[in-house]
Order: C-alpha cells, then sequence, then structure tokens
C-alpha cells in the first residue's frame, strides 16, 4: 500500500504497525475481533463515534472529540448486543441500532433496540423505553419491532422521519410513519403503507410517496405504490413477479421526481436502476454483467457518487462528476488495489471519514480533509494485524466440468513454494453469502502456518446475479461439491498443491461441503475439519431456527427439496460409510442456526461404524466461538491436526 498520495498531492499523519520478528506471528492476532467495526464523523467534524469491542469482547460505543482525539464518552452493551449501525441524528445527538449476534458466524439479526446518547454522554436512553413509558399513545411503543430511519429532518434538528412495522408472529403489518422526537419520544403519524410488511420512503420535503412489498394474497408478486403527498391517495405504479427478481429502493433522486433503486427484474444482477412513478419499466443507470452492485454511494444532497462493485477486487464504479466521485477516483487510483470506503462525511463534505482495507489489511479510518488534502490516520481496525507480514491472496477463475465460470480467492504462504500442502474452505450460507477479496483470519492464520488456502465462490453463491445463485438450489451435495472438486483438482494440476496433502475445512454449509467432499471424493482429502456444519438435511426442517418461521421452511423447500430419499442420498450422516479421511469436529452446545443435534447424529453414525474422529465441542458457544480462549484453542487443535494429517509446508 502507498502510504504518500503523491499523486493527488495530499499527504498521511503517522500511523503505528505491530513488529513480530522473524518468529511465527502469535495465533493471538488472528483470534482477537476488529477492535473498531465503525466509525462515523458528526455534521460539523466536532465528534467521532465509533464501535469498539473490549478485551473481553464487550461491546461499547464511543465519542471522541475531533480536535485532540480523546474519549469525550461511552456506553457499554451486553455480550451479544451489536451495535450494528451508528448514526449522528443532529450535530449533538447519536443513534445507535442494536442487532443480535449468537455466535461468531451468526449473521447480525435486527432487533427493536435504539439507543440514544448525546456527544457529551448525557441523556443516555434506550429510545424503545422512553416509547414503552407511552403505552397510552397512538405510537409505535405498542410494536416493538425493528425501526427503520427514513430522513433526519435537518431543519427540525430535535425530530427524526421513522418507519415501523410490527404485528403477531406470522402476520406482518402494515408498516407506519411517524415523526420521532429523539429526547421526549414524542410521535406522530404521518402515513400508513398501502400493503403489508411494506418498505417506505420518504422524499426530501418530508412526505412518505414511495411503498414496495410482497403480495401474500396475489401469489408473492413485488409491488410498488406512489403518491405525490402525505395528503394523496395511494395508487398502484407497479408490479412485478415474485419469483423474478427484487427491487430495492434507495432514495428519491434530488428533484423528488424519481426513485434510485437496486433491481435484478430486467437482468440476472443487481443493477442501479431509476423508477418513474407511473412506470413499472425502470430505466437503468448502471449494471455489471457479471457480478451484484453492492452498494450505492449518495452525497449528502442525494446526489450519485458511486457503485461498489466485487468481480475479483473491490471496486468503486464512480457514476458522476461530483467532487466526491473525483475524490474517490484519486483514492483508487493512489491506494491501487486496496477497497475505499467513505464511511460518512460532514454535512458540507469538507471532512470524510476514509476506510482502506485489503486481503492482507484488516482495515485503516483515515481523517481526510478536502480543502486542506490532508489525510490523518485515526486508527486500524485491528491494531494487532501487521499488513506487511500477511500473505498474499490471488484472485482466479476456472471453468467447471460442465462449463461454468467460477472465480475464487487463492491464499499463499510468503514461500514462494510450489506443491504445498492446501486447505480447501468453502463459504457457508450457501446462498447469498460469496467470498470477497478482504481480510480472512482463518485464511490468514492457515497460510501463515505454511498452508496454501482456496476458497471459490461455487454456483448457488451470492453476489453473481440470481441465476448463478439459483443455480445451485436443490444442488447441495451434487453440482455444488463437484465445483469444490474441479476446483482443488485445478490446484493441484497448477503446481500450488500436493495432490498427498489436502484438507477441507468449513463452517455452518461450509462444515456440510467439507463433510460432504469427503464422501464423494474419499480418495481426494487426507482429512477434513467441521465446524458447527450442517450433516443430515432432513433434520435442517425439524432443528433450528430457520424452519421456526414460514418463509424459513419456504426457503428449505426451495433450496433443498422435499424428497427424504433424496435429502438423505445428499446428506453426510447417512453416508458416513464411504468416508476415509481423517475427521475433526467442532460445535457450539447453544448453536441456533446449526444445533448441536446435528453433530450428535453424524457422531453417531460414525460410532455405529466404528470409525474414529476428534471432537471440540463448547457447551456454551452458539454458531461459532465468541471467546477469545475457545478460538485460540481451536486454531491450535486444527493445526495440530493438520500437521499430523498433512504436515507442515
Amino acid at each position: 500500500m502507498n502510504r504518500f498520495l503523491l499523486t493527488v498531492g495530499l499527504f498521511i499523519l503517522g500511523m503505528k504497525i505491530p513488529v513480530y520478528g522473524n518468529e511465527l506471528i502469535p495465533l493471538q492476532v488472528f483470534t482477537k475481533f476488529p477492535q473498531f467495526q465503525q466509525l462515523v464523523i458528526s455534521p460539523t467534524g466536532e465528534y467521532l463515534a465509533a464501535a469498539v469491542t473490549k478485551e473481553d469482547n464487550t461491546p461499547l460505543v464511543t465519542i471522541i472529540d475531533v480536535k485532540n482525539l480523546q474519549q469525550l464518552s461511552a456506553i457499554e452493551f451486553k455480550l451479544g448486543q451489536l451495535p450494528s449501525e451508528l448514526t449522528w441524528l443532529n450535530n449533538e445527538r447519536l443513534g445507535i441500532r442494536i442487532s443480535k449476534k449468537i455466535g461468531a458466524l451468526d449473521q447480525p439479526v435486527g432487533t427493536a433496540e435504539y439507543y440514544v446518547m448525546n456527544a457529551d454522554g448525557t441523556d443516555k436512553e434506550a429510545l424503545w423505553g422512553i416509547l414503552e413509558k407511552k403505552r397510552g399513545q397512538q405510537g409505535p411503543a405498542k410494536y416493538r419491532t425493528f425501526m427503520q430511519i427514513l430522513h433526519l429532518l435537518p431543519d427540525d434538528p430535535k425530530t427524526i422521519l421513522i418507519s415501523v412495522q410490527g404485528g403477531s408472529r406470522g402476520t406482518a403489518s402494515f408498516t407506519e410513519a411517524y415523526e420521532l422526537d429523539i429526547y421526549s419520544g414524542n410521535t406522530k403519524k404521518v402515513a400508513t403503507a398501502p400493503i403489508r410488511a411494506a418498505y417506505l420512503l420518504s422524499d426530501h420535503n418530508r412526505n412518505i410517496r414511495f411503498a414496495i412489498g410482497t403480495d401474500e394474497d396475489d401469489d408473492n408478486k413485488l409491488k410498488s405504490y406512489y403518491r405525490d403527498s402525505n395528503e394523496d391517495e395511494w395508487y398502484l405504479s407497479g408490479t412485478y413477479a415474485g419469483d423474478e427478481g427484487t427491487i430495492t429502493p434507495i432514495a428519491f433522486t434530488p428533484d423528488n421526481k424519481e426513485v434510485y433503486a437496486l433491481s435484478n427484474l430486467d437482468a440476472s444482477t443487481i443493477g442501479l436502476v431509476k423508477l418513474k412513478p407511473n412506470s413499472d419499466e425502470p430505466e437503468l443507470i448502471y449494471r455489471n454483467e457479471k457480478v451484484d452492485l453492492r452498494d450505492v454511494f449518495l452525497s449528502q444532497d442525494m446526489q450519485l457518487v458511486s457503485a461498489k462493485i466485487s468481480p475479483d477486487r473491490t471496486y468503486n464504479k464512480t457514476l458522476t462528476d461530483h467532487n466526491l466521485a473525483q475524490w474517490l477516483d484519486k483514492l483508487q487510483a493512489t491506494f491501487q488495489d486496496d477497497t475505499i470506503n467513505i464511511t460518512s462525511a460532514t454535512k458540507d463534505e469538507s471532512k470524510l471519514i476514509v476506510y482502506v482495507s485489503s486481503a492482507k489489511d484488516p482495515g485503516a479510518y483515515y481523517l481526510f480533509n478536502t480543502q486542506s488534502k490532508e489525510m490523518q490516520f485515526l486508527v486500524n481496525s485491528s491494531p494487532a494485524v501487521n499488513p506487511d507480514k500477511m500473505s498474499e491472496v490471488q484472485p482466479f477463475t476456472i471453468t467447471s466440468r460442465d462449463g461454468i465460470e467460477l472465480s475464487g480467492y487463492l491464499t499463499l504462504p510468503n514461500s514462494n513454494q510450489k506443491n504445498l500442502p492446501l486447505v480447501v474452505y468453502p463459504h457457508g450460507g450457501p446462498h447469498g453469502p460469496r467470498d470477497f477479496w478482504t481480510f480472512d483470519r482463518d485464511a490468514q492464520m492457515l497460510a501463515s502456518r505454511g498452508y496454501a488456502v482456496l476458497q471459490l465462490n461455487f454456483r448457488g453463491s451470492g453476489g453473481y446475479g440470481r441465476e448463478f445463485e439459483y443455480s445451485g438450489y436443490r444442488k447441495w451435495g451434487l453440482e455444488m461439491q463437484d465445483d469444490l472438486t474441479d476446483a482443488t483438482k485445478w490446484a493441484i494440476e497448477s503446481g500450488v498443491a500436493d495432490a498427498d496433502r489436502v484438507c477441507i475445512y468449513g463452517a455452518s454449509y461450509g462444515g456440510y461441503a467439507t463433510l460432504m467432499g469427503v464422501v464423494k471424493e474419499p480418495d481426494l482429502y487426507k482429512c477434513a475439519i467441521g465446524y458447527v456444519g450442517v450433516y443430515s438435511l432432513p433434520m435442517m426442517f425439524e432443528e433450528g431456527d430457520i424452519p421456526s418461521s414460514q418463509s424459513g421452511i419456504n426457503y428449505l423447500e426451495q433450496a433443498l427439496g422435499t424428497d427424504q430419499e433424496d435429502l438423505k442420498k445428499r446428506s453426510p450422516a447417512y453416508n458416513v460409510d464411504k468416508i476415509k479421511a481423517a475427521l475433526f469436529l467442532v460445535h457450539g452446545g447453544k448453536d441456533e442456526r446449526v444445533p448441536i443435534e446435528q453433530a450428535e447424529f453424524l457422531m453417531k453414525q460414525l460410532d455405529k461404524r466404528n470409525y474414529p474422529y476428534e471432537l471440540l465441542i463448547k457447551e456454551k458457544e452458539g454458531h461459532g466461538f465468541y471467546k477469545e480462549e475457545h478460538r485460540l484453542e481451536l486454531y491450535e487443535k486444527m493445526l495440530q491436526f493438520l500437521e499430523k494429517h498433512i504436515g507442515k509446508a
């Protein structure tokens, strides 16, 4: 990384990098969670708000004075309460959305909890706690469900515009919009959606004018509604087939006449479109033919700036000649292949918080002054990591046996050796998630001990368009598994990997693919490490949090199918007689996503065969280990297992 922005006339103030010497990088470097997850600047540029993880993994949010970079105040949360979104609601008051996260590998789930605090630490409140005291009023307290900020109403610093959706289990309500006093909790209802569970959008004059949702009474069709003001009636502006893609509104255009949205209704990949009120034909602004567009960046006045894409590395595709777009281009040219994110900006956009990361670097936050052109280092997200000591990550593309283009990443030890021991590392999900060119602690840990690590975005992965993702439905253990086999053989044939020293390791769906790999290819892998994995597909319909909702059951039926015999044929636990590889199973006793019954059933089947396996169970852990000492123990046992079965580099 070029730390001196000579090409654009900027300079960066000093930063601290840890030094390991010539010894092995301590495993504790990889077991620590990022210390800083978010950093956002206040509208006036006086304060920074940061989501921080303490040494004992306790989450907190701290407010920092920009002048001297000293802490002004903080609010601490319980383990599992994840400050998932920090928003400056006005110049002095911060909003904190809380998500729930059970297990290190779980995706955060939104909750009803929302906290507010002043920059100096005064007037800290659980916002829903304020509303709960007002049960007698007509307002969102009765729902206690997810709240979304629609508009910050800068002309009224005490009030924001929100939407709230509630309802009893299994029955969504009609989303409602309220003006909310962020100090008293007083509310005033201003709109009700015309369809249940709708996503509402406000224009820049505080009118709720756009709504979109799925109509369960009409074949799950996606319907959009429009009106000209809060006083007008809603009218149906667009109807879209429910199984032919999605559309997600982002914001009204600056003139309030159209709506920006992400959509894959008219193509496989998600692109950026504009919706006209009287038409259900979106106007395309930008689409990448290979990968989904991930994020859209708008200026403070809602002008388009850029979109983010990840065909191999992650890039900002600038969409206009806005000043921020020009700065993004210059920053990207300077930091070359690194990923550049502007996480927040002052109201006048004179100061930006810039986050720079890569596959070797978990990332660092900088304060960039667009007037002085000074780039001031603030903090590393993971201070223990020295990017210069991390391993190179190379994007690659292969063609599957049936002609499908597949992309992935190869992490190589800093040794330039050939015929290395290889760990194949399939991602979880599998539908929706994908691997990115980003810092991966497991891959870097393994590479630091001499192992090459292969990550493949097999068919069914997200990010490569609707058709690619859907092509993996009902293909678990079939073509999806063949893709991993093809990538493994490619690594061997290209000289990267030693054919006699290959192991496979994965978590969640990756744990399924790991055990299914040694079932289908008993002579390809010498060992397998299954971490909180799915081992019985029929059991997925009976245990865990996925079948606890109708939408979860619908997903399982769509992704897996319902034929019990077919599900058993594609389940590792029903095919243990085919396994030859050494096994190491890891699970958490409190796992709600993939309950420990999955591992227990697999162990029962292995015991019937009298087949040996190593085991690591942590009774109080969830979907992935949270406690650092448990993650350290896992890494130590993994390395011992790998050295025993495929040796060192």
